[in-house]
């Protein structure tokens, strides 16, 4: 119709968008995609249509849990955190469908020298800076002993990271 579409995309938390055992099955990430359809309904002068089939997040982002998403939209790079996981999974989009490039590339924020342990535990958002640089924000450290002590380096905090050139 040489209409523009807009569109609203929804990062699933949990694996396949679900909650307990199955959200938990790693590398089965979802973006629920919806566009905007020009119409009156009940007084409402526009609705949000759901694309029956979601945009499957590669396999190589074997993550727990998803929490934050962010696509450049000159590039269409992605970038995609996952809290659990303690990680970062970059891809791309294609220009022309709802489909990923390639398989992506996974990065594990710095854990704890010595240890190992994660102190990145609870990055919840994410955004391009330039082609080689995200920021992530972190979220409070979860009390009551639900996390290790070493979440508290980095909690509440901005961070910058720079990705290798591909």
């Amino acid at each position: 119709s040489g209409e523009e579409k807009h569109y609203l995309l929804g990062l699933c938390e949990g694996n396949f968008c679900k909650g307990g055992k199955q959200g938990r099955e790693v590398g089965n990430g979802w973006i629920v995609i919806m566009y905007r359809k020009q119409h009156t309904y009940q007084n409402m002068s526009c609705s949000w249509i759901f694309n029956p089939e979601p945009l499957r997040i590669p396999a190589t982002a074997a993550f727990l849990d998803y929490s934050a998403i962010h696509i450049d939209p000159e590039t269409l790079k992605v970038a995609i955190t996952s809290q659990e996981s303690s990680a970062l999974w970059v891809g791309e989009l294609s220009k022309t469908e709802w489909k990923f490039k390639d398989e992506g590339k996974v990065y594990h924020f710095p854990r704890m020298p010595g240890s190992c342990a994660k102190v990145y535990c609870n990055v919840e958002g994410v955004q391009w800076i330039d082609e080689n640089t995200v920021s992530a924000v972190s979220d409070k450290m979860k009390g009551k002993g639900k996390q290790d002590a070493a979440c508290l380096w980095k909690d509440q905090s901005i961070h910058i990271f720079q990705i290798p050139p591909q």
